[in-house]
């Protein structure tokens, strides 16, 4: 019989003595932040290459469009006002930024403004990664799907249009490279290296771990994945979740649990300070702690095929107050984002092989029919009050079952609220 997962950190003492590590590592990480922002505010101007992730359209009365920009320097991410009309994401630019003095350091870390100017646009990158995205486009006729099957493959910057029509399908969690992704490619390299390993480790050294050894081979081939796609936050917080939870598996620590939740969220602010300002990063953790839950109150979830078809629905629904509460699109279509999801776990195999093979369009069809789908939608958010109040119940659902009807009745209301 397989020993009992045990706590990751057990009482007071254990708990204060991590709080008490994870304050001084964050102390240290700001402060580094701080001294970065002083002195990039204390500059003149500030020269930068960096990739268009986004372009954002232009406000009535206000010239240009605002560009998300993805550089080393001096921020991950910022945002400046571009204005030529032929700019599109994923096209490099050499900039001059010139640092604003009202910069608050709450918005350096959020991600800022910085006024620019644009000394130069760069030529594509030459290498893997770009002749990799043009053998991608080249299987596609519709560009709208190739720059889905580029974001899914290499986080290339998909088309506005696409993006917004899938967040109407409540499917835009689909198309950004995440855990999600990350956990899919993970079990197809754990299974496919292990039908090649198992039997020589079988044959020839019994004694090694079989999945102690896939493990460290898969988490080095998904940490070479994330670094060649250039590392975007969402995938670099993902992967830093999987390394911890691959860790604490090996341990027998207890994997699915709200400590461990706790342990991985706070570790990795104190590692990442921007991520206490990332609404992204909260949406996950809150994912999580949705399965979690679910996994607590209802144990059938946890054999994989209850998982793997119940899963899903559970979290859309508990998910409604949280993000109805943060985002105001809405649309009927959004309730088949539990389908898409399930579906999604074959088919981003199935579309990896297919475009290996060269034959990346023969889906085509299917996909374009989904995405051509007459989706209407409208914006309405929760009233601000229902947010706290699902919190609290949630976190009253830890304790007790009887907290789940308080939760159905906010969800069920937030429902009728939404599309009444």
């Amino acid at each position: 019989m397989a020993p009992e997962p045990v706590p990751l950190l057990e009482g007071r003492r254990e708990w204060g003595g991590f709080l008490l590590l994870v304050a001084l590592l964050f102390s240290v990480r700001i402060g580094g932040e701080y001294l970065r922002y002083r002195e990039f505010r204390s500059l003149p101007f500030f020269y930068t290459e960096g990739t268009i992730e986004r372009l954002y359209p232009p406000r009535l009365g206000r010239p240009g469009r605002i560009a998300m920009i993805r550089a080393d320097r001096p921020r991950s991410r910022f945002f400046t006002r571009v204005r030529q009309q032929s700019l599109r994401p994923g096209m490099r630019l050499r900039l001059a930024l010139h640092p604003p003095k009202h910069l608050g350091f709450v918005s350096w870390i959020r991600g800022p403004y910085i006024p620019s100017r644009i000394r130069r646009i760069l030529p594509p990158e030459h290498g893997l990664r770009r002749r990799l995205l043009e053998a991608i486009s080249s299987q596609h006729s519709d560009p709208g799907l190739a720059t889905f099957y580029r974001a899914l493959f290499l986080a290339d910057p998909p088309d506005p249009g696409l993006r917004k029509r899938l967040s109407r399908l409540g499917a835009s969690h689909l198309l950004a490279l995440s855990g999600f992704h990350l956990g899919i490619l993970g079990g197809l390299l754990f299974a496919l290296l292990g039908l090649g390993y198992r039997p020589l480790q079988r044959r020839f050294f019994p004694w090694r771990h079989a999945r102690f050894d896939l493990g460290i081979v898969v988490l080095a081939l998904l940490g070479g994945f994330v670094a060649f796609v250039g590392a975007p936050p969402s995938l670099l917080r993902s992967y830093a979740m999987a390394l911890m939870g691959w860790i604490a598996l090996i341990e027998g620590v207890a994997l699915f649990s709200f400590g461990f939740l706790a342990f991985v969220a706070l570790g990795l602010v104190a590692l990442f300070p921007d991520l206490l300002l990332r609404i992204g990063f909260w949406l996950s953790v809150a994912g999580v702690f949705a399965i979690d839950l679910l996994l607590l109150r209802f144990p059938r979830f946890h054999t994989p095929m209850a998982g793997f078809l119940l899963l899903p629905p559970g979290v859309f629904l508990l998910m409604i107050p949280i993000v109805h509460s943060l985002f105001g699109t809405v649309s009927p279509w959004q309730w088949l984002s539990p389908v898409l999801s399930i579906l999604f776990v074959p088919f981003y195999p199935l579309a990896i092989v297919l475009h290996l093979l060269g034959q990346g369009g023969i889906l085509d069809p299917w996909l374009r029919t989904l995405f051509e789908l007459p989706v209407q939608g409208w914006s309405k958010l929760l009233p601000p009050w229902i947010l706290p109040l699902y919190g609290i119940s949630a976190l009253a659902a830890v304790r007790t079952r009887r907290a789940f009807l308080p939760m159905g009745v906010l969800i069920l209301g937030s429902a009728i609220w939404l599309y009444l």
